[in-house]
């Protein structure tokens, strides 16, 4: 269970209204927008990566303090 799943969803839905706002551009606009869209998918997905690794080092933390016990 992952209780900051709403992240992924609204980082999905936005990316996926950035898709096709994106897919409606003119050719020579598309490479710019495309870059940006390359861009503001790898922001989300860097965060939702620290959000993980942060919540896999809790995990981690109280395994220790159970074992530990």
């Amino acid at each position: 269970m992952n209780p900051l799943w709403w992240i992924s969803l609204i980082s999905g839905i936005l990316l996926i209204v950035l898709a096709f706002w994106t897919s409606g551009q003119f050719f020579i606009d598309k490479a710019y927008t495309l870059l940006v869209f390359a861009g503001i998918w790898a922001l989300f997905h860097g965060v939702t990566d620290l959000i993980r690794a942060f919540q896999i080092r809790q995990v981690a933390k109280a395994l220790d303090s159970a074992v530990s016990r």
